[in-house]
């Protein structure tokens, strides 16, 4: 075969193959505003000292949760004043501490897309210095067990686990009070050798 001829046949199938892959009709899913422009894998969301955390807040609409830790280090419901779960806090906050996102948006484009025009869950973490971050949190993101988030001090969009959401969401639906101390049962009377069983003196 001309040489020519299979150099000319090659571009052509290539050129076919293509346009077959970048057409809009190729049958890939369109996605929101924001999502053709690159993305970042496994992005920094927040970076803080969880132990240096003052006060937490969890809020929706006209809901809100807010834990704030005493000077020995022991975290209160307010305005209840009554004792937090220590160990569900410490948990969350130390998730939150260091959170990184599955996917980062630079130029999200239109905020509403991601359910964060007007995002109706927030969380407020704020340090022993007085340093405030915020998370917002918007809707669920197709085809991925994740949630967009952003902070208000970036332009980015963030997709996290959606575990996180759900904690956060959770201290408006459960606030975490501290459970109960569990009551120890009732000591069970040891038979005597031989003789009747003991009866525990009143």
């Amino acid at each position: 075969m001309n040489p020519r001829l299979t150099l000319g046949l090659l571009a052509v199938l290539v050129a076919l193959a293509g346009y077959v892959y970048f057409s809009p009709e190729s049958g890939q899913a369109v996605q929101p505003a924001g999502k053709d422009k690159p993305v970042e894998p496994q992005a920094e969301v927040l970076q803080f000292n969880d132990r240096e955390t003052q006060r937490l807040t969890a809020q929706r609409g006209d809901q809100r949760t807010t834990v704030d830790k005493s000077a020995d280090g022991v975290w209160i419901l307010q305005p209840s004043g009554e004792p937090a779960d220590r160990l569900r806090l410490n948990g969350l906050l130390s998730r939150l501490a260091s959170l990184r996102a599955s996917r980062r948006l630079a130029e999200p484009g239109n905020l509403a897309d991601f359910g964060l025009a007007t995002p109706e869950t927030s969380a407020t973490i704020v340090q022993s210095d007085g340093a405030e971050l915020r998370l917002l949190f918007g809707a669920r993101a197709p085809a991925e067990a994740g949630t967009y988030v952003k902070r208000p001090d970036d332009p980015a969009v963030y997709v996290v686990s959606n575990a996180i959401a759900q904690d956060v969401e959770r201290l408006l639906t459960e606030p975490p009070r501290e459970p109960p101390t569990p009551t120890p049962p009732p000591a069970t009377p040891t038979p005597l050798e031989g003789g009747p069983t003991a009866t525990p003196t009143p």
